[in-house]
């Protein structure tokens, strides 16, 4: 059964209720447990429906591989993912504690192999070592054509997974900002906790 990891948005703990819960509004069978404090690893089979259904989860990535915590090998595998276009885009985000010193030459050592095989090769940075959901969408590292590699440290061993969804921004920032004005009386509950409480006492109802 595949794996996933997800990556929980700014209140970890919202996230991870709200997730269980419309899971089992949705009777989607999946077992998960945490990976450090704000990614999950889940196994089962996620809709494009009950992601877009969540809050609290702004990007989910396929697990590919594990392997041992070694830039070689970091390298070798993801040029092996990267397909035999002329071109092509990617990026990366580490999703561990601290980022290490010998990960910061990945992406340029993955990009200057696949140049010396005459491909036109774009590496997508950013100042953190995470890629948001607006990078990850507006540089277009979605499938099909686009990569964005998600590490996620784990022991001896580092979890490597492809990102495949990431948390529609645009339409949030739209019911945040969009609005036509404010009304303290009715409330000011940001759209996103909002949306978590409503699944969370959809779920009880059920």
């Amino acid at each position: 059964m595949q794996e996933y990891l997800i990556a929980f948005g700014r209140e970890p703990e919202f996230t991870i209720t709200e997730l269980a819960a419309t899971a089992r509004r949705f009777a989607l069978p999946l077992q998960w447990r945490l990976v450090g404090k704000t990614v999950g690893l889940v196994t089962g089979e996620l809709s494009e429906k009950f992601l877009d259904a969540l809050a609290g989860t702004v990007k989910v990535a396929e697990v590919l591989t594990e392997v041992k915590v070694s830039k070689e090998e970091i390298v070798s595998f993801l040029s092996s993912q990267l397909e035999q276009t002329e071109r092509c885009e990617f990026g990366l985000s580490w999703y561990g504690p601290k980022l290490p010193r010998w990960l910061m030459p990945v992406g340029l050592s993955i990009k200057n192999q696949l140049k010396n095989e005459s491909r036109h090769v774009r590496y997508v940075t950013s100042r953190t070592p995470v890629l948001s959901s607006v990078v990850v969408k507006k540089n277009k590292l979605l499938p099909p054509t686009g990569y964005e590699f998600f590490l996620l440290p784990e022991g001896d061993k580092i979890i490597i997974g492809r990102t495949i969804w990431v948390q529609d921004f645009e339409a949030w920032s739209q019911r945040d900002y969009g609005r036509p004005a404010r009304d303290a009386r009715v409330g000011m509950l940001p759209p996103k906790l909002a949306r978590i409480m409503i699944n969370l006492a959809e779920a009880r109802e059920g």
